[in-house]
């Protein structure tokens, strides 16, 4: 069988700088455009999913906070289960965009949260160093001592320890007296 001739090859034409960043600009458009479309449809199921849920929401009188509350109260264990673990998995997200939507009223919970642990741990702290009568020098003085205070101290409140070191300028870990704390109150110091 006889061959059949080859068609003659063209190179094919290199396109000129102009051309190449038209076409990467068109590209880029095109990425753009899709990337638009993406989150335009992403922001209708968004709202298309909140319209059912205050559908079914006010079915029920319910408002949004009823919901919420429902759910971090429940007695249900699978439906505990499951709130634990989305508050674990997706806590901090949660948290921040509680900050981004009220900073104000975040801030405010934060700084309820942090006085709320210092007092408690101040009155701890308090009892733990309340003289004990009767007790023998010896054991008061021991009881005193510049070694034990910090350390006695940094495990009863690690919260208020944390927060007197950074404001003083002192390492946080106090020479590693408290490590293992769990504290993580940061005071700027200037």
């Amino acid at each position: 069988m006889p061959k059949k001739p080859r068609a003659a090859s063209r190179k094919a034409r290199v396109p000129t700088e102009e051309e190449r960043i038209t076409i990467e600009m068109q590209r880029e458009a095109n990425r753009q455009k899709k990337i638009e479309d993406g989150l335009r449809d992403e922001e209708e199921k968004r709202t298309a999913r909140l319209d059912a849920i205050l559908k079914i929401a006010n079915e029920h009188d319910m408002s949004l906070f009823d919901i919420f509350e429902d759910f971090l109260v429940t007695k249900d264990r699978a439906k505990s289960s499951q709130v634990s673990r989305m508050l674990l998995n997706r806590g901090d997200r949660l948290l921040e965009l509680i900050k981004k939507r009220q900073p104000a009223i975040f801030e405010h919970n934060v700084i309820l949260g942090i006085r709320q642990r210092i007092a408690a741990e101040t009155a701890s702290l308090a009892d733990a160093f309340r003289l004990i009568q009767g007790a023998s020098v010896i054991g008061t003085v021991s009881d005193f001592s510049l070694a034990t205070i910090p350390k006695k101290a940094s495990t009863i409140a690690p919260t208020l320890c944390d927060f007197l070191s950074n404001a003083a300028g002192i390492p946080n870990d106090l020479n590693g007296l408290h490590a293992g704390s769990t504290a993580t109150t940061q005071v700027p110091v200037r």
